[in-house]
């Protein structure tokens, strides 16, 4: 299992400052059992995913050249529906 993070953009006139929400954690899916955790791996993460944190949802609306780098190195982590997503994105 691997970490994440997450850090939310600027909304202007919404009150939303934009920034850091969450430092590297280890984040189980909303409804998983406490004593047999399911976590959020590489393959729940592409653009339009919805992730939901600590009762908050989130939407991943962009990703950068890092993550579609690390897609590249690991394949085994991500199906071909994820890859060709983010390859979607970066070529757009």
């Amino acid at each position: 299992h691997g970490t994440i993070q997450i850090h939310e953009p600027p909304i202007r006139n919404s009150g939303i400052i934009g920034g850091r929400f969450l430092r590297e954690s280890l984040i189980s899916k909303p409804g998983s059992d406490p004593q047999n955790p399911i976590y959020y791996t590489p393959a729940d993460f592409y653009i339009g995913a919805k992730i939901e944190v600590n009762g908050h949802r989130f939407i991943l609306t962009g990703a950068d050249l890092y993550v579609y780098r690390y897609m590249m190195a690991n394949p085994e982590k991500f199906s071909t529906e994820v890859v060709d997503n983010i390859r979607d994105y970066m070529y757009k």
